[in-house]
């Protein structure tokens, strides 16, 4: 395992991370939206 690779898959997990943040984030709006 090269230390490329492990770079690569640490941003790559940052980056799903910050995905699923932001997925969460809309999921409230919504909520908040559907039931005001």
């Amino acid at each position: 395992m090269k230390e490329n690779d492990v770079n690569s898959k640490v941003k790559r997990l940052k980056e799903i991370n910050n995905l699923s943040d932001d997925i969460v984030k809309e999921g409230q709006e919504l909520k908040i939206e559907i039931c005001p």
